[in-house]
């Protein structure tokens, strides 16, 4: 059966006096299914085009660029008497709460949900393999903010949130019979806390994978260039990948091009302007020119082997990262989702001995210390002697 077989029928929220009424109508429900759609690939910076949200039976399309005041909204997003369902909540929280100023409180994740599942992530397949439903996903890369939308993008966006309610009832069902519920739950309540100081800093370089390996003076010229092209996408409102894609970017840090002529080599540069190649070279030379005191380091976490306790430490780690891999296969999880990195390294470092010691782990969640705690006690005991 496919989407346009089943498209829910929806109330487009157009005018500011109707999303007041809505918001009174949405905090009545219990449980509310709730979508953004952004617009990152059509114009500079993000725009939030359009908000969904759905009980299951009726659906309501909130239009954010015709509707200006969108505070009324916290009444029903921040209200802990109703349940949020979205899928890959963090983006969702995170674009509430960036255009919206809104936190998004009691949610659950159906992406989680279906991680601790040992399922796909994909909505899509979601929806297909417990209701037979077919979702469109064509415009999941469209333009959201062209205006007006057009019936089968609004159709589309109806369609994503109208089946969250019962996916999640589904997905919880599951979850019930292994006990795992609780852990679910538990990670959604931790969802847009996670906090990165790297998209704050003016440096670019900090978001661009793969930096952390540069040398500071191909890190110098990535930032001039990446700083070059930002700029230029703010002046003509368009993502900056549409200026320069990273793929050249890094090829142009890895054999910088000194002159058009090496510059025209890379195939694509043919069809620019040469006031596009002259600015580019232009921030390639203001690059590699960096003084030597002035050149950028990526922030890294050192370790230097001589430390006292380091040796044993990396030991631990490598215990636990056993113990992880080994676990994880016979719950059949992804290891990540039993311990986090960062998580096994703190584990690693403050090594405890007893459960009390456990509350010493900074970001460890209660279901981990309940369902893994002992045998990780154990295991730390023994690498330290304590334990036969």
């Amino acid at each position: 059966m496919t989407a346009e077989k089943t498209c829910p029928a929806y109330l487009l929220v157009e005018r500011q006096e109707k999303l007041s009424e809505t918001v009174s109508e949405l905090a009545k429900k219990q449980v509310l299914a709730c979508d953004v759609e952004v617009d990152t690939l059509f114009h500079y910076g993000e725009t939030l085009c359009l908000l969904q949200f759905s009980d299951g039976e009726k659906t309501w399309l909130v239009e954010p660029l015709a509707v200006k005041d969108l505070s009324v909204l916290a009444a029903v997003l921040e209200d802990q008497r109703v349940e949020k369902i979205i899928h890959g909540a963090d983006f969702d929280v995170r674009m509430m709460s960036k255009h919206l100023g809104i936190t998004c409180r009691r949610v659950f994740d159906t992406e989680i949900a279906a991680r601790y599942l040992s399922q796909g992530s994909s909505l899509a397949a979601l929806i297909k393999k417990y209701f037979g439903i077919s979702l469109a996903k064509k415009y999941q890369k469209a333009n959201w903010r062209q205006r007006p939308l057009p019936a089968e993008m609004l159709a589309y966006a109806a369609s994503d949130v109208y089946w969250l309610p019962r996916l999640a009832d589904v997905l919880k069902q599951e979850l019930r019979k292994l006990k795992r519920l609780e852990w679910v739950e538990e990670e959604c309540a931790f969802i847009g806390q996670k906090t990165s100081p790297e998209k704050s800093s003016h440096l670019l370089f900090l978001r661009f994978a793969g930096a952390g390996t540069l040398p500071r003076r191909k890190l110098a010229l990535l930032e001039a260039i990446l700083q070059w092209r930002e700029g230029l996408a703010r002046k003509r409102d368009c993502p900056p990948f549409k200026i320069l894609d990273n793929e050249t970017v890094r090829r142009m840090v890895n054999q910088p091009p000194l002159t058009e002529a090496e510059l025209l080599r890379i195939r694509m540069f043919s069809r620019k302007t040469p006031e596009f190649r002259q600015s580019l070279l232009q921030a390639v030379r203001t690059g590699l020119s960096c003084p030597e005191e002035k050149l950028p380091v990526y922030p890294k976490f050192f370790r230097v082997p001589g430390w006292p306790g380091e040796k044993e430490k990396e030991e631990r780690e490598r215990m636990l990262k056993s113990w992880r891999q080994a676990k994880s296969m016979s719950l059949g999880l992804a290891p990540g989702l039993l311990l986090t990195t960062k998580q096994l390294r703190e584990l690693a470092e403050k090594a405890p001995l007893r459960l009390p010691d456990l509350n010493k782990v900074e970001g460890l969640r209660n279901w981990q210390k309940r369902v893994f705690g002992e045998e990780l006690c154990y295991l730390l005991r023994r690498s330290a002697g304590k334990e036969k």
